[in-house]
């Protein structure tokens, strides 16, 4: 359950590279919140923040990790401002790390977002 201290460094700032360009696409900051569920599980909605968004993932912040692990699936529902349902993502958990109280990770999505949905995100 860790990850590149620059990796978790990149997220948490909302940096638009990683390190040694591991990313495909640009990441853009941003502070939204979220409702998610691992897996096939559709009980037990937690909350979770969004910290940056680009096409093909997203950087995420969980104040109560709970069983999140690498490679977890990860369904979720962003709420964003001026629309009525959330949009929903799924993807696979890429990698994880810790600050003092807080798990953050990245996130891979399943079908990369098109670019309107992308800028409603932003």
């Amino acid at each position: 359950m860790t990850a590149h201290l620059n990796d978790y460094e990149a997220c948490n700032r909302g940096a638009l590279v990683q390190s040694e360009d591991k990313r495909k696409h640009f990441r853009f900051s941003t502070q939204l919140k979220a409702l998610y569920y691992l897996g096939d599980e559709h009980e037990g909605l937690e909350k979770c923040d969004i910290l940056n968004v680009s096409h093909g993932g997203i950087g995420i912040e969980f104040k109560k990790a709970g069983t999140v692990k690498d490679s977890s699936a990860i369904n979720l529902g962003i709420v964003v401002k001026w629309h009525f349902m959330p949009i929903s993502l799924k993807g696979t958990v890429k990698w994880l790390g810790e600050s003092l109280d807080h798990l953050i990770c990245g996130i891979e999505l399943t079908v990369p977002l098109d670019n309107m949905t992308l800028l409603k995100l932003l």
